[in-house]
């Protein structure tokens, strides 16, 4: 989950890098499906934040997939 806030944050302080590095290591987690289909949430936040909107409809869509 901090990986997945610290997105937001690089985002917010237009870190395109820091955001996809990251992302990266959000993915590389093994969560709850609970947890799966949040972190999915932030994540399209993090990537609507530096303009991917396209990347954050994706894993907007994930997250309503993932949500048990």
């Amino acid at each position: 989950m901090t990986a997945a806030l610290a997105a937001i944050a690089a985002a917010r302080r237009g870190d395109d890098v820091g955001v996809h590095t990251r992302l990266a290591a959000m993915r590389r987690a093994k969560p709850t499906p609970h947890d799966a289909a949040f972190l999915s949430y932030l994540a399209g936040v993090a990537l609507r934040e530096v303009g991917a909107i396209e990347d954050a409809r994706r894993e907007f869509a994930a997250a309503v997939d993932r949500s048990p």
